[in-house]
């Protein structure tokens, strides 16, 4: 059976449009597969928000050892006796 031009053209055009379709089919997945992702991710931070705001942020009552710590430790760095440099103190005294 001998193949026309015109069966060739259509031919042509029918596997192009199949191409296309394909195409469009696998973006239109695609995008459905990230909408779907993005609703999701929004849900659980939705439900998850309250959640965070509910709990009590920082009791500083409760820590009063670590406070103190704290506080300790600033005031020994803020105590500490710094050398007195002169000025002809060197990095390295061999030179």
């Amino acid at each position: 059976m001998a193949s026309t031009p015109d069966s060739r053209f259509y031919s042509l055009v029918i596997t192009a449009v199949v191409a296309i379709a394909s195409t469009a089919a696998f973006a239109v997945d695609r995008v459905s597969t990230v909408c779907t992702a993005v609703y999701q991710f929004a849900c659980h931070f939705a439900a998850s928000v309250p959640a965070k705001f509910a709990e009590p942020a920082l009791k500083l009552a409760a820590r009063p050892v670590e406070i103190f710590q704290a506080c300790a430790y600033a005031l020994r760095l803020a105590k500490r006796e710094r050398p007195h440099l002169t000025p002809g103190w060197r990095m390295c005294p061999s030179t």
